[in-house]
């Protein structure tokens, strides 16, 4: 057995197993990596995993899809497969993994790899049929008020100072992105980008990354600094001397990955 599929199956929750067709999926050999993942890197707490088994790192949004093994009791229904992306959005792709399979087969699976590949099409064996969508709503409701529950975030800021702020700096991060700085991501979503901020004797210093993690000065025509000083006086910890800011396409604004500060869109779309 190879080590990231000894990985996850040791994490699988006791009493509990792995879909029936989970080594057909993997002897169908993605082209996505298969791997567990902690689950600290997605802003959850260690009692997420008594519920949630990451199995497929993306590369697309940085995130996971995991089994969720919500359902409890003898008549317990088998795990759903959910996504947690690398920039804050969860979603609940199938109610279970056969319905999983059966996305991917039509490629409406709900991962980019397995959706939108043109030229070498990944398919599973011995999966016919096209998916149910029957309960995804409801169960997309409960994963979020799940998610809530094990969240290590802070809960966000909702004070009008922080959504205007928030407002003003999803816009100056659409417009960096717009303007092709970042390199690889383009104004529709899922697009992302980080700032650094750093503070030395009154002043700051801001730079941005690109899509492969590099630091560039950010440009003075965007015109960051003042609410990035407005923002720091919100952080939770606010005597540091570095922090990380970090913009969403669905218009969340956070410092250090929400753990000193979280904005986010009182709607459900990006401004």
């Amino acid at each position: 057995m190879k080590p990231s599929l000894a990985r996850i199956r040791s994490h699988v929750p006791q009493g509990l197993a792995l879909p029936s067709r989970f080594d057909d999926f993997v002897r169908a050999k993605p082209p996505v990596p298969i791997q567990w993942d902690n689950l600290y890197d997605y802003d959850l707490k260690r009692s997420a995993l008594e519920q949630v088994v990451p199995f497929l790192r993306l590369s697309e949004d940085f995130g996971i899809v995991a089994l969720w093994y919500h359902s409890e009791g003898p008549k317990a229904a088998g795990p759903a497969v959910i996504h947690i992306a690398g920039y804050g959005r969860q979603e609940v792709l199938a109610t279970d993994f056969d319905n999983f399979l059966k996305g991917i087969n039509v490629q409406r699976s709900g991962v980019f790899a397995f959706d939108y590949e043109e030229e070498q099409v990944f398919r599973v064996p011995g999966v016919s049929g096209k998916p149910k969508r029957t309960g995804l709503p409801s169960l997309q409701k409960k994963f979020e008020r799940w998610h809530k529950l094990h969240t290590s975030l802070l809960e966000p800021d909702l004070s009008p100072e922080g959504e205007e702020l928030r407002r003003r700096i999803y816009q100056v991060a659409k417009r960096i992105v717009r303007d092709k700085q970042s390199k690889v991501y383009y104004p529709s979503p899922p697009w992302g980008i980080n700032f650094l901020v750093e503070r030395a004797a009154g002043k700051l210093s801001i730079k941005y990354s690109d899509y492969l993690g590099s630091w560039y000065k950010l440009p003075t025509k965007y015109g960051l600094e003042a609410e990035a000083k407005a923002l720091l006086k919100l952080a939770l910890n606010k005597r540091r001397s570095r922090y990380e800011i970090s913009v969403a396409d669905h218009g969340t604004v956070s410092i250090d990955e929400g753990r000193q500060l979280l904005l986010e869109s009182p709607g459900s779309g990006s401004d």
